[in-house]
């Protein structure tokens, strides 16, 4: 039998996720990675296209997008850049 490989985790400290995580597509391309802390998206993170092709690219700060995003198309392209702002909490 023929598994394939769905996640690869880094660690789990008192149930949460911590450090490096990747995800993949059932034909076994990868889908994301990413870091958590606390469970939290946290650092850099890319997502893929099934074929392979890096779908965006960008920085995230306890869960929320922060600083420059990339995002491209199924050829590789650039086709668009945000720009996000890390919401204030007072």
């Amino acid at each position: 039998m023929n598994k394939k490989k769905m996640e690869e985790k880094n660690c789990r400290i008192n149930g949460l996720k911590h450090g490096l995580w990747e995800y993949y597509y059932d034909n076994g391309q990868l889908l994301f990675k990413g870091h958590y802390h606390n469970d939290k998206q946290h650092g850099l993170w890319e997502h893929y296209y099934s074929n392979g092709q890096l779908r965006s690219k960008g920085h995230y700060h306890y869960a929320q997008k922060q600083g420059l995003w990339k995002y491209y198309n199924q050829d590789g392209e650039l086709t668009k850049q945000e720009f996000y702002c890390e919401a204030t909490h007072e």
